[in-house]
């Protein structure tokens, strides 16, 4: 057959989504001519339809080498690379595509789509405003003053509030000590109108030179006020990078003191890499209108206010988050990221896990997740001694104007020092213990005796804390159970899964004999050892606690070696009292078999089944068994027919694997509660979250007990993607186990099952 009728078999088999047969006149093409560019795209094609988005890459590479591809299709690979993670490709064929047809609306969208998702805000309109007499050389400190601001009320407040606090002689001049510095504001083409009306931005054109992007974020799939922030913060921080420059890193919102980004400088030129201020929100009802009254005046555009004024408007305008974040009171701040205790009519003292970054020096460009408060300094800084922590607001000291029913959690209860413990286990890494340890004194001047009685109660917080967080074993969760609280495993783990060869202590089999449901597990291939491990310590355990219920069930590899010994393995496990018998699997070797050899395996499963429901035991085998079965079956008979070997079409497609390739949709998640109850323990002790994913993620020794094991980075990595719906482990976005469901219905079980494990454990004693 000739490849022009092969091309049209595989039209046609495509069309009538019978994939084994496309493929095998694909590869009957190939054995003509290896880069036929029409069977090339084909393939790839194929391997979409089949959910194997890794192969379909693999072959448009060879495919675009060899053709120029054409606007659809550029656009379509381009789509591909970027789900698989392949930015750079995607890129070169977006931009090919625009070169195509510049006017093009698709390519420009999916172009601009591909630049804001990689931060890349110079694919965006932009506008210079720039004193071009001015030159800087490469030893003279500048700065990049970074600000995005978008949205009617901010961009108000922004150009009639915030700037005009900036100017003044030792104000945000300062920063043009040594060259000229660049004032970078990102916003939106409805708001950028507004910014260059006013009367401030023409005066901070003059001071600075100023670039004014503009991004419609409004027409970016994803994107909301949040992402953006991340995204052009990460474009500035980039831009800083490669300009040498020093990145300041301003709220819209937010007024600083006068002093600030005089003594900011001063900083800088003594080597820090980053300077971090502990900001407080204000109530913008009751502060604005007070700053204004006292400091505005018509025609005014410079108002600079010194620190001690500026603390005296906040200290009695407090954001009511806030007022919540002050030690003794009785609906204690649900984010508790700033501890505070109030000095009455003088200020307030600060211990804070999360400080701003007000200056970054970005040296070195390290990828960074989230917002710039959360884990950006220590990817860029790396040296945590290298960051200054600003002690006192006689230097530097902000304030965030915030709406009064703009909220974050309240919490029905005071301070405590668990709920604070088990917030730090999940929102703190040790640069933000590390500002924790640093006292802030936010002052109008006013400094009496209660100051160092105060400091010295925080101290002693603060130590509490630190020693119940690096101690405790469990967690204490309130009855508002966050997002933060829902990635620690329950105080009672239901299910486990143990390795046979794992020598179980006494204490062990006492803990274990409490779950309720346990698999052991054996790697051991000759019945002998398989029945001496499996029978020997499920003795053990029930001897541990007789008259407990815990139901088992027995876990074997599917192999060549091991399905010789299934039936008498599933006679044994009726005859005690097991209820499951787990296949898990399968070996390759298995599906190495050919011919008669494979057929004659695959007998002798059909014939375990039967015999598992006539003794009564549930047997479960790997999932797809039955679709591997056929289409190894089916990949035998093209090898022994047409001479092909077939990749593609033969890997079962999984309903709903291909929606999750491309990432769970809104409000959607894996249902799965391994990480908080199922533990996999192997023989070695390493603990896996369950037997999809073939990786560690925590270890247990003589001094880690199970629990505390679990509290692993890793762990709670894994339990906060599944609980926010952000999943990004491959494993667990292919995972064949685990339906996909509502995000609130995994959010719902696991707080319930915490809410039951506190009514049967005892609660940790506070420190």
């Amino acid at each position: 057959m000739d490849i022009a009728e092969l091309l049209r078999h595989a039209t046609a088999a495509m069309a009538d989504e019978k994939y084994i047969k496309a493929e095998i006149a694909i590869k009957q093409i190939f054995q003509q001519e290896v880069n036929n560019t029409q069977a090339l795209k084909m393939a790839a094609e194929l391997a979409l339809e089949c959910d194997r988005p890794e192969i379909a890459v693999e072959y448009f590479e060879r495919y675009i080498k060899r053709v120029e591809p054409d606007l659809e299709t550029s656009l379509s690979i381009a789509e591909i690379f970027n789900r698989q993670n392949m930015p750079h490709q995607a890129g070169k064929l977006l931009t090919h595509a625009l070169e195509l047809d510049a006017h093009n609306a698709e390519a420009n969208k999916q172009y601009l789509q591909h630049a804001y998702n990689t931060s890349d805000m110079d694919a965006f309109p932009y506008e210079e405003f720039v004193k071009s007499s001015f030159e800087r050389s490469a030893d003279q400190i500048y700065f990049h003053v970074v600000i995005t601001v978008f949205g009617e009320e901010f961009t108000s407040v922004f150009v009639d509030d915030v700037l005009p606090t900036q100017f003044g002689p030792g104000n945000i001049e300062s920063l043009n000590t040594e060259a000229r510095s660049v004032y970078i504001i990102y916003t939106t083409p409805e708001d950028v109108r507004t910014i260059k009306k006013s009367a401030a931005f023409a005066h901070l054109t003059k001071l600075m030179d100023v670039r004014l992007y503009t991004v419609d974020f409004d027409l970016m799939d994803g994107a909301n006020k949040y992402d953006y922030m991340i995204q052009s913060h990460k474009h500035a921080l980039r831009k800083a990078h490669e300009e040498g420059a020093r990145a300041v890193v301003l709220a819209p919102d937010a007024v600083f003191s006068e002093s600030t980004f005089r003594n900011l400088y001063q900083r800088t030129k003594e080597g820090y890499k980053a300077v971090m201020i502990g900001t407080m929100r204000v109530t913008k009802e009751d502060f604005q209108p007070l700053m204004r009254e006292r400091y505005f005046a018509e025609g005014k555009l410079e108002v600079p206010i010194e620190a001690r004024e500026m603390v005296d408007m906040a200290i009695s305008n407090l954001h009511p988050d806030v007022r919540n974040a002050i030690m003794g009171a009785e609906k204690y701040n649900g984010w508790p990221s700033q501890l505070l205790w109030e000095i009455p009519g003088e200020g307030i003292l600060a211990h804070n896990f999360h400080l701003h970054p007000i200056m970054i020096h970005p040296e070195i460009l390290n990828d960074f997740n989230g917002t710039i408060d959360e884990d950006c300094v220590r990817k860029i800084c790396e040296d945590i001694e290298s960051a200054y922590i600003v002690p006192d607001s006689d230097e530097m000291i902000g304030f965030d104007m915030s709406k009064r029913d703009v909220r974050t959690i309240e919490l029905q209860e005071p301070f405590s020092v668990e709920y604070v413990a088990a917030w730090v286990e999940d929102y703190a890494d040790e640069f933000h213990r590390y500002f924790m340890g640093h006292e802030i004194r936010v002052h109008n001047g006013k400094c009496g005796p209660l100051w160092e009685k105060t400091a010295q109660q925080a101290l002693e917080t603060v130590d509490a804390i630190n020693n119940y967080s690096n101690n405790g074993e469990e967690h204490f969760f309130p009855e508002v159970l966050a997002d933060y609280d829902l990635r620690f495993p329950p105080l009672s783990i239901d299910t486990a899964s143990i390795n046979c060869d794992l020598k179980l202590t006494a204490e062990a089999c006492a803990e274990f004999s409490k779950y309720s449901r346990l698999q052991l597990v054996t790697e051991r291939e000759d019945y002998p050892a398989m029945q001496e491990g499996l029978l020997v310590n499920m003795q053990k355990i029930r001897t541990a606690s007789p008259g407990t219920e815990t139901a088992f069930s027995w876990c074997c590899n599917l192999s060549k070696q091991t399905i010789a010994h299934l039936a008498k393995l599933a006679k044994l496990a009726a005859e005690n009292g097991v209820q499951q018998l787990d296949l898990r699997g399968p070996d390759e070797n298995l599906f190495q078999l050919c011919g008669t050899e494979f057929r004659k395996t695959i007998t002798q499963i059909d014939n375990l089944r039967e015999l598992a429901e006539s003794v009564g035991i549930k047997l479960t085998l790997p999932p797809a068994w039955d679709g591997m079965v056929g289409s190894k079956l089916e990949s035998d008979k093209a090898q022994e027919k047409y001479g092909v070997k077939l990749d593609i079409a033969i890997i079962p497609i999984q309903p709903g694997l291909r929606e999750w390739r491309k990432g769970p949709a809104d409000a959607q998640t894996r249902f799965c509660l391994r990480p908080w109850n199922s533990p996999h323990i192997h023989s070695d002790r390493d603990i896996h979250s369950c037997p999809v994913r073939n990786r560690s993620l925590a270890r247990m020794d003589e001094n880690t007990s199970l629990r505390k094991a679990m509290h692993s980075a890793d762990f709670t990595d894994l339990r906060r993607q599944l609980i926010t719906g952000n999943i990004t482990d491959a494993d667990c976005n292919r995972c064949q186990l685990a339906p996909i469901a509502p995000l609130r219905d995994l959010k719902r079980t696991v707080a319930n099952m915490i809410r039951a494990s506190r009514t049967t454990e005892k609660r940790p004693a506070s420190n």
